[in-house]
């Protein structure tokens, strides 16, 4: 009788709690998280890392070992961050020149005018994020979009390198077509470089993206294969 109860009150829970709230919960998956609404994740972690690179404050990383979160000290210790990332883990380091993330997405028929959404935060103090900073291409081509702002924290020095503001989602202004069956989206960085040292790009960490779609979306993430090449901070 107990656990009829338990399942019960977590049936209720589930009707009732917000589309953010459902959509926040991710775990990487093969078939695409159900945000509710229609809305369907798919984890940054998840892409193919095996033949990108690139720079932070003071470090370079190449493959998984753009993957930061639980298995980064940084992140751990900031858990106002931490919390606010869908699955526990992003993708920093997406900054140097043609860094790209690619996420392929199959869509069960073919979708008109889907919602993409961005879940970014920045390390950069706050960012204004525009195709200086990032293309988004879908199916080959690249989208428009209207300029937005990720709110950081103020910047004094190289010191100042740990992400203090919680992740949030940001709407892409246009909306995107899918064809039925296979679709490739792309987040491609564009290099801007750092006002005060401009050896350095901007970009911004990207936790996931979110597509509010009639149909069903489908795709085959990596995380399984990822996380066993993680690189841990001891």
């Amino acid at each position: 009788m107990k656990m009829k109860r338990l399942f019960a009150a977590l049936a209720a829970c589930a009707l009732t709690l917000p589309v953010a709230a459902f959509a926040a919960c991710g775990d990487g998956n093969t078939q695409g998280d159900v945000g509710g609404d229609g809305v369907y994740v798919f984890e940054a972690e998840g892409v193919d890392l095996s033949e990108q690179s690139g720079r932070g404050w003071s470090n370079e990383e190449t493959g998984c070992g753009m993957i930061q979160g639980e298995n980064k000290a940084v992140i751990r210790g900031n858990k106002t961050v931490l919390n606010s990332i869908s699955n526990k883990y992003f993708v920093g380091f997406f900054s140097t020149a043609g860094t790209t993330l690619e996420f392929n997405i199959n869509a069960e028929s073919a979708v008109t005018g889907a919602t993409l959404v961005l879940r970014l935060a920045s390390e950069w103090g706050t960012l204004t994020m525009d195709d200086s900073v990032m293309t988004i291409e879908v199916n080959g081509t690249t989208i428009s979009y209207d300029a937005f702002t990720i709110t950081g924290k103020k910047i004094d020095g190289a010191t100042q390198i740990e992400y203090g503001v919680p992740f949030k989602d940001f709407e892409v202004s246009s909306k995107i077509d899918l064809n039925q069956g296979e679709n490739t989206i792309k987040l491609i960085a564009s290099g801007k470089p750092y006002p005060q040292t401009p050896s350095l790009c901007m970009g911004p960490g990207v936790d996931c993206i979110k597509i509010k779609s009639d149909a069903k979306l489908t795709w085959d993430s990596l995380w399984e294969d990822n996380k066993l090449n993680l690189k841990v901070d001891k």
